[in-house]
C-alpha cells in the first residue's frame, strides 16, 4: 500500500502539524495525509469537470484512487464539510 511509503502527518487542532517517522498504518491517517498534501482545482459543474478530465479532484483522487472519477463530484462537498468541521485545511484553488 502506498501509505506505508510516506511518513504520517497529523493535524493538530492547536495549530500545527506534527511529523512522525513511522509509516502510516491506519486508514484515517492515510486519508488525513492525502487531504493535507493535496489541492483541488476549481470543482463543480459537469462542463468544468469534463474540461479538466476530472483531474481537478486531486484530494478525493488521492484519498480513494480506486473510486470512479464520476463519483468525485459527489464526494467533494462531503470531504470539504468534514474537513471544515474538524479544522483540517482543505485547499481548493
Amino acid at each position: 500500500m502506498h501509505s506505508k511509503l510516506f511518513p504520517c502527518l497529523l493535524f493538530l487542532i492547536a495549530g500545527g502539524y506534527s511529523l512522525f517517522t513511522e509509516p502510516c498504518r491506519k486508514p484515517i491517517l492515510h486519508a488525513l495525509f492525502q487531504v493535507i498534501s493535496s489541492a483541488n482545482f476549481r470543482t463543480g459543474g459537469d462542463n468544468n469537470d469534463f474540461m479538466h478530465g476530472w483531474l481537478n479532484y486531486q484530494v478525493e483522487h488521492h484519498m480513494w484512487p480506486q473510486l470512479s472519477a464520476l463519483s468525485y463530484q459527489k464526494a467533494q462537498p462531503e470531504v470539504a464539510a468534514i474537513c471544515a468541521k474538524y479544522g483540517v485545511p482543505y485547499v481548493q484553488v
